[in-house]
């Protein structure tokens, strides 16, 4: 029901890089129809600032304010602002950096770990195998005829089996 909610909310709302507030969230007409959940969970108070990076919008931050004897002030509002656009900064640096993560441990065509990945973690896995006493096995795998299978049907032909064996792979094995 609160996502529903805040659904509503945002699309009363007449674009996606203005913050929303509403200082009196049970009495809202915005709200009317989820005045008793917000009376149950006593919100008092929303609002939402867009979190935006680089023109891009990344998502909304909500807070509630369950506390009926204090009012947001200007201050406080223009503190969260500013913290949701530092917000969104860390957001998109932490995107950013799982992208590259994902370029230097993953094999581009079968989406698949590669040596560098067994580098980094072949040490920790052994090492928790061998503190927890359970088995660990490795397994290196060499596709037969992957040659013959290019110089008949083409290189995309040999791309589609092993992206098909990778996600054979990537669904059986952890």
């Amino acid at each position: 029901e609160t996502t529903e909610m805040l659904h509503q909310w945002f699309r009363g709302n007449p674009s996606f890089d203005s913050p929303i507030v509403s200082h009196s969230a049970q009495r809202d007409p915005r709200m009317a129809q989820f005045r008793q959940n917000l009376i149950d969970s006593q919100v008092h108070a929303m609002m939402a600032y867009p979190l935006i990076y680089k023109s891009t919008s990344l998502g909304w931050l909500v807070v509630q304010q369950c506390v009926p004897y204090y009012s947001w002030s200007e201050g406080d509002l223009t503190l969260f602002s500013v913290a949701c656009g530092h917000l969104a900064t860390a957001f998109a640096n932490l995107r950013s950096f799982t992208e590259l993560q994902d370029l230097a441990f993953k094999d581009n065509l079968t989406g698949l770990n590669n040596r560098h990945f067994l580098q980094e973690r072949l040490g920790v896995e052994l090492s928790n195998a061998q503190r927890l006493n359970y088995p660990l096995s490795l397994v290196i795998l060499d596709v037969d005829h992957i040659k013959r299978i290019n110089d008949t049907y083409g290189h995309p032909a040999g791309d589609t089996v092993l992206r098909k064996l990778g996600l054979l792979l990537k669904t059986n094995v952890r």
